[in-house]
Parts: C-alpha cells; structure tokens; sequence
C-alpha cells in the first residue's frame, strides 16, 4: 500500500469513526434507545408488524416495515438494535457526503476531517438521527447512489443502481426522494445541457428514466399525497404572523445554531448541493405565511443541514489553523451539539423546551428515563387483569413506548380514552400523578389510583 492510499484510508477512517463516537455518546449516556419515535420501529421487529398508532399513510407499501419485521425473525433485542444501529447509519451518510466531496471536488484530507466533524456537530443532523430512522435510511440510500452516480462507473452499471435506488427510496420515505428526484433531473439536465450532440437524444431519456421511479411511488402512495396536500394548501390560510416568525426562527437557530453566518460565508455553487436546497428550504420558507404549523415542515428543514454544513464546512476550511480563529470556531460549533449529546447542559435547552412546548424538541434525545420505567412499572398490574383490553394515555409522546410494550392490548391517544370513558367503557389509562393529568377535569368519569411509579400513575377509568 503506498502513502497516498494509507493516507486516504486513514481519511475515510477518521470520517467514519468521528461522527460514529460523537453520535454514540447519548446511546452510553442513556439507559434506552433515544427519541420518542424509535419504538414504534422497535415494535415491528418485536412483533412482525407495523405498531398500530402509526398513521395509515405511512403505512402502505413501506420497504422499510419489511426489513424490520423479517430482522425480528432472527430473534435480535429491539432495544440492543437501536442502540447500535443509529450511530452507525448517522456515521456512514457522513461517509457518503465525504466521499462524494473527495471524489466530485477533490478536497484535501484535512477539509474532508473537517467536513466530517462539523456534519457531526449539526444540530439537524443529530435531531433526525434520534429517531427519524425510516428517513434516515432513505437518506442513507440517496447518499451513496450520489456518490454512486460522482463515479466514473459505466453508465451500464450506474443507471440501473440509480434507478432501483430511487425505487427503493420512494418506497422508504417520501422527502428524501423527492429530493432525490430534484437532485438526479437538475444535474443530469445540466450535463445533458452542456453535452450539444447528445442533447435532443439525452433530455427524453432523463424524464423517462425519472419517470418510472415517480410512477411507482405516486401508484404506492396515492393517498398520502392527498393527505399531504389538503393538510399543506387546501386547509390553511396564508398570513404572516409573529408567532409563526417567531416560531419558524426558532427551530432554524435550533436546527442549524452558530452554523449560519459561517455558512452564508462559505456558500458555493454546487448542482447537487444547490438542487438539494430546493426542496428542503421552499416548503419552509413559503409555509412560514400561515398561522397553522404545517405537517412535517421542521423535517423539510432538517434535511437542508448537509447542505449547510457543507458550505459551513467550506469556509473553515480556508482559514488559517496556524492562527487561533479556527480552532475558537469550531469551539463555538460544538456548544449546542455538547448540550443536545447530554454531556454540557446549556440555557438552550430550557429555552427549546419552553419556546417549542414539546419534549422531542432539537435538544432532547430522548423521553424522561423514569416515565419509561414507570410504564415497565405498570406492566403487572395490567397483565394480572385480563378482563380489561384498552389502554389509554397521555401525554402524546409515550405512544411509542406504550405501543412497545403493551402491543397486545388495544390502545387509545387521549381524546378517544376520553371519549370512551363517557360512552361507559371501562379502561386502563397511564397519565401524570398530579394536575397535569387532563381528566381530573372531568368530573362524571371515575379514575380510581392502581399504581404510582414517580411522576406517573396507572388508572381505571369509568362513568360515574
């Protein structure tokens, strides 16, 4: 092996093995797999199936579902699974981002550690990793068919793997193919633009070929489309507001933090970063004018951040490291990533929580350690009464946990427990010990106290 290839192996290496340690650390730090949306995923490789309580949209025809559920079969722990199985996908998409800048744009080994740290240190990056894992597969996949299609592979080998790719994708998540689909029609136009003698000839076959994977997915998915779009247009009325400005400002400081100015300074054109923006940044721009939060739109954000880090990435990396300037940067880059990691607390993550209300916001990887303790806690006391089969709850967020570990019942969010409970309907319900319990304000339904673990409670409910 000579010393340009040890030296570019030990480059990828440390790619790898930098955001693979840095995403690790949450999963040592925490006793359970992190996010509130990780043991809905849990649930298929425990029982075979996709977890009841996920939203029939996201159910059909999902590759996804599939691969988990025939992964169960071979008797693997959900939770060990989820604990190893996050840092490494979070590490190798970097990989693929890195290789395709070493291959498409020829940084040195230095700037390919760089952009590898500072990818690891997005704070957008991190919060999809917590438990987006349907779309970080899908992510997964697109990154290295980009890599894929940056090779100077034959195109008898580089279209059908884009075209299966794309397939697979479509199948996976919906946002990343859609900016998969952006990415493959602008820069293989672009080619076709500059290539005058094949122009008349390459421009059909690029829409055919992308034609293909988008009637497949819009034959799969039909009715998700309709959802998203009577949910996104048809439903909402544009106007700007301050809370929506303030709402909108909030979650792109949060989503991206000290990044921003290093990244305006550092932008470049690019036709698979440029194209990559498109569709990440126009939902959340123009849903910005509607006083309803849209669906999804913190997750089109999100999906911006390699881009973002790329050009955070390319200014830095033209500073002088013989000077202090860098190394006070990349300092200051790391604070809110520490804090989100769980290993330096910071204001910001009181000010998320109370600025966005929900607990999966940016800076927390995961649900209090205790309510899913108390939820193992109640397990007994609800599998020694069989004459009862509904479980209701709240909050919201223990979904996945409940659903997880009590997959055998019938189970209810809220508003239907309530409903339920008036009709005559005797039920088991998990709620807050104190005044954050919403039935204590409904006075005609009986909640008679089973068990305490911390801040939780376990109890039936029936009509007075």
């Amino acid at each position: 092996m000579n010393e340009k290839t040890k030296k570019k192996t030990l480059t990828y290496l440390l790619a790898f093995t930098i955001p693979l340690v840095i995403r690790a650390i949450p999963e040592l730090k925490y006793k359970y797999p992190l996010g509130a949306d990780t043991p809905f995923y849990m649930y298929t490789i425990k029982y075979g199936k996709i977890p009841p309580l996920i939203m029939d949209i996201w159910r059909q025809n999902n590759i996804y579902y599939t691969l988990l559920a025939h992964l169960g079969k071979t008797g693997i722990d959900p939770i060990i699974f989820f604990k190893t199985y996050p840092p490494i996908v979070f590490a190798l998409t970097i990989l693929a981002f890195v290789a395709y800048t070493d291959i498409k744009l020829k940084w040195k080994p230095r700037d390919l550690i760089i952009l590898s740290t500072i990818m690891a240190l997005t704070p957008a990056l991190l919060r999809t990793s917590w438990d987006v894992h349907r779309q970080n597969f899908a992510l997964l996949i697109l990154a290295w068919t980009i890599v894929l299609y940056s090779t100077n592979l034959s195109w008898k080998i580089k279209a059908p793997t884009i075209l299966v790719s794309l397939i697979i994708i479509g199948l996976t998540h919906e946002m990343p193919f859609i900016i998969a689909l952006t990415v493959f029609t602008w820069t293989l136009i672009e080619t076709a633009v500059r290539n005058k003698q094949a122009r008349k000839k390459l421009i059909p076959a690029i829409f055919l070929a992308l034609a293909i994977p988008l009637i497949i997915y819009l034959h799969a998915r039909n009715y998700q489309i309709e959802y998203m779009l009577n949910k996104t247009i048809l439903d909402n009325k544009w106007a700007l507001t301050w809370k929506s400005l303030d709402h909108f400002t909030t979650i792109a400081l949060l989503s991206f933090g000290f990044q921003i100015p290093f990244a305006i300074a550092g932008a470049f054109y690019n036709p698979i970063l440029t194209s990559w923006l498109i569709p990440t940044m126009t939902p959340y721009l123009t849903l910005m004018l509607t006083p309803k939060f849209i669906i999804l739109y913190d997750r089109w954000l999100y999906l911006a951040a390699p881009t973002i880090a790329f050009y955070s990435a390319n200014y830095i990396r033209k500073l002088d490291f013989r000077k202090i300037a860098p190394y006070a940067i990349l300092l200051t880059l790391t604070t809110q990533p520490l804090s989100m990691i769980g290993t330096l607390p910071l204001p910001l993550t009181y000010y998320a929580g109370k600025t966005l209300n929900v607990f999966t916001d940016l800076l927390a990887p995961t649900i209090p350690e205790e309510q899913i303790e108390a939820l193992q806690h109640f397990k007994p006391y609800i599998e020694n009464q069989t004459k009862i089969k509904t479980i209701g709850f709240h909050p919201s967020y223990l979904s996945g946990w409940i659903s997880y570990l009590y997959g055998e019942h019938n189970l209810a969010y809220y508003g239907t427990t309530l409903a339920w409970a008036r009709k005559g309907k005797t039920l088991y319900y998990i709620s807050f010990n104190d005044h954050r319990n919403p039935i204590l304000k409904h006075k005609n339904i009986n909640q008679t106290k089973i068990a305490t673990h911390k801040e939780l409670a376990l109890y039936i409910l029936n009509p007075k």
